[in-house]
């Protein structure tokens, strides 16, 4: 692949369903050693079809979906990273570890069912897959705006193997305490479902409560569709009845709607 090719790509990536796959290893990746993985983790995928294999560059099918994989002789850039570091609670020691990579795996899929469970499904699976071959550093999802640790990653994408959804990767809660024991919570990921994102405004709850209760609830909404009204009451982790309301977002400039929980 050219260069003009790949500034192309990069140009057009705030169109894409991608991820980005960090290390520092020799360029090992190949056709072989790419089918032999991705059959044996996930033996329900369809065949690999239509494979073009380039010095950096892999392009293929499974089913209706187009995978691309461009290897890329530099780091992401830390601007793209800074926050994501600074913000994760998946990873340890983020910033010395993240700083290490030298190179990255650019990987996006194309389909015309953009935006589908099944879309973010695929590509999942596929950096599972990649980033053990490798031995990658992490992985940055730029759809949350999250990074993770290679065995993170993994973790989480396996319950896929079990029937579940990889929320944690998907989906990213946010936020903290902005007063003596009273905190703003959010999530980034459930515009790319057609949804709107979640918002807490001044609670007294923990972030320790916060997550799983948001990942529970972002969980069914994938699943399920946007099933809540304004006005309705759903039940928090401990019974208490939460009121939602669809309002101008409180976290982000653009005032966008989103969907206030009012718990307490």
């Amino acid at each position: 692949m050219d260069d003009e090719t790949i500034k192309m790509i990069e140009s057009t990536l705030h169109q894409r369903t991608y991820a980005m796959i960090m290390y520092d290893n020799p360029f090992k990746l190949s056709k072989k050693s790419l089918k032999k993985v991705i059959k044996k983790d996930w033996p329900e995928l369809e065949k690999l079809t239509e494979f073009k294999e380039e010095k950096l560059y892999f392009r293929f099918n499974i089913g209706d979906y187009k995978l691309f994989i461009q290897n890329i002789d530099k780091p992401i850039l830390w601007k793209d990273l800074d926050h994501a570091c600074e913000t994760t609670y998946y990873w340890e020691n983020p910033i010395k570890e993240v700083k290490n990579h030298t190179k990255h795996l650019l990987v996006f899929v194309e389909s015309e069912k953009k935006r589908s469970v099944e879309t973010y499904i695929i590509l999942t699976k596929i950096i599972r897959s990649i980033i053990n071959l490798i031995n990658a550093i992490g992985v940055y999802w730029r759809l949350s705006l999250q990074v993770f640790p290679t065995l993170q990653f993994t973790q989480f994408s396996d319950i896929i193997k079990e029937g579940q959804l990889p929320v944690p990767i998907w989906i990213k809660v946010s936020g903290g305490e902005i007063d003596n024991n009273v905190s703003n919570f959010y999530t980034t990921g459930m515009a790319y479902f057609y949804q709107e994102e979640i918002e807490i405004i001044k609670t007294t709850k923990k972030f320790s409560y916060v997550l799983p209760f948001l990942l529970d609830l972002t969980d069914t909404l994938i699943k399920q569709g946007s099933y809540i009204k304004d006005g309705d009451n759903i039940e928090g982790n401990d019974g208490e009845q939460i009121n939602v309301r669809f309002l101008p977002s409180e976290i982000f400039d653009n005032k966008e709607k989103s969907m206030r929980l009012f718990l307490k």
